[in-house]
């Protein structure tokens, strides 16, 4: 009798063991790899390299895992979705894995375990045979600092928001939501800086500084996300990424600054007490036979500096023209849709606003946004 109560408890410890084990085995993060066979002189030698376009998820400690997907709560009243994150608790039951739906607070199958070793994982997921996973060793550069982000969103066929963003270590976040968005009209506030280092992990973790510049799927009716990272407000890495081409890591970084004003309810900025000036978003640069085109996050950016700016009476030379125009940074746009841009001559410091009311107004942002970020924006010939 006492031998059968001991291999009992044997068998119970073992099978009650089982999960945490495998719990310590998953902890860390991984990404999606192949197999790959290699012919090393006298074998075969089966080894794992990462897939072009790698899923990540990562186990944090034996009960906080990170998804592979982003999850969204829908709000009826206002037909918007709320982001909920991708974050969240995970149990394993036998051999698999439940995580909580932050979307509804239920608990949902997300894979079964068919193998785990120190270096890879086996998961059965969506009715696939088996997907891959290789532990990820090396870290994300961190010599790479960045102290504001700016993201803008652009259209598509349907239904895609429309919005600029940007936040820095300071803590000033500003939001223009234009059309799609979760909120409409200008919004500015002031956030904790550790909600601007939580935002700009995210990124980190994506390791943007080794990325491309572009990412393009060839469609013409993708919504497109461009996000520009600075440091001492010199541009280091801009990033513009067509149909959501880049990498996952990259794709799940979005949502963090994407959906920030659903969490820290910012002030609508009061536009008509902005200068005229401010109504207008800065488009392109202009010289003769040569043009420097911006991008949607950079127009945000240098209008921030131009919002910012000091006025002054100074002269200077002005080598470029600014061209400015976006109805929906003004209603007052739409109202009056034949009204023409004002002419605006600038040397990269200077910016000298020649109004229709015949005003002239000259704006000195403090620096030479051209020739501090020479490396992004450089001129093109005109055809």
């Amino acid at each position: 009798m006492k031998r059968f109560l001991f291999i009992f408890a044997i068998l119970l410890c073992m099978a009650g063991c089982k999960p945490d084990d495998r719990r310590a085995q998953l902890i860390g993060s991984w990404k999606t790899c192949w197999p790959v066979k290699q012919w090393n002189g006298t074998d075969s030698v089966t080894t794992y390299q990462s897939v072009p376009w790698s899923l990540n998820i990562a186990f944090i400690n034996d009960s906080i895992m990170e998804m592979p997907f982003h999850m969204y709560r829908r709000i009826p009243t206002k037909d918007h979705l709320r982001y909920c994150g991708y974050t969240t608790r995970y149990r394993i039951r036998q051999d698999s894995i439940l995580y909580l739906n932050l979307a509804d607070s239920t608990w949902t199958y997300f894979a079964g375990i068919r193998e785990i070793t120190s270096d890879l994982l086996e998961l059965e997921m969506d009715g696939q045979d088996s997907v891959r996973f290789c532990r990820i060793k090396a870290a994300p550069d961190t010599t790479f600092h960045f102290d504001k982000i700016v993201l803008s969103s652009t259209g598509c066929e349907g239904y895609c928001p429309v919005a600029d963003m940007m936040i820095d270590a300071q803590g000033t976040f500003i939001y223009n939501g234009k059309m799609y968005a979760a909120d409409s009209g200008l919004f500015e506030t002031h956030v904790s800086p550790g909600i601007f280092r939580e935002v700009a992990s995210r990124f980190e973790k994506a390791d943007v500084i080794h990325l491309d510049s572009v990412y393009d799927d060839g469609a013409t009716d993708n919504s497109s996300i461009i996000t520009v990272f600075l440091h001492h407000d010199s541009i280091i890495q801009s990033i513009e990424d067509i149909g959501a081409q880049g990498t996952h890591a990259l794709y799940m970084a979005y949502p963090h600054l994407k959906y920030l004003i659903q969490d820290v309810f910012p002030e609508p900025l009061n536009t008509s007490s902005l200068p005229a000036y401010t109504r207008l978003l800065p488009v392109s640069f202009e010289q003769n036979r040569l043009y420097i085109t911006l991008t949607e996050a950079e127009r945000f950016l240098l209008w921030d500096y131009l919002r910012k700016g000091a006025l002054t009476t100074g002269s200077y030379e002005a080598t470029w023209e600014l061209r400015v125009n976006d109805p929906r940074m003004s209603p007052s746009w739409w109202e009056h849709p034949d009204q023409k841009e004002p002419r605006v001559e600038t040397d990269g410091r200077y910016y000298t606003f020649h109004m229709q009311t015949g005003d002239v107004v000259t704006v000195d942002i403090g620096f030479n946004f051209l020739e501090r970020n020479a490396a992004f924006l450089k001129p093109k010939s005109k055809m």
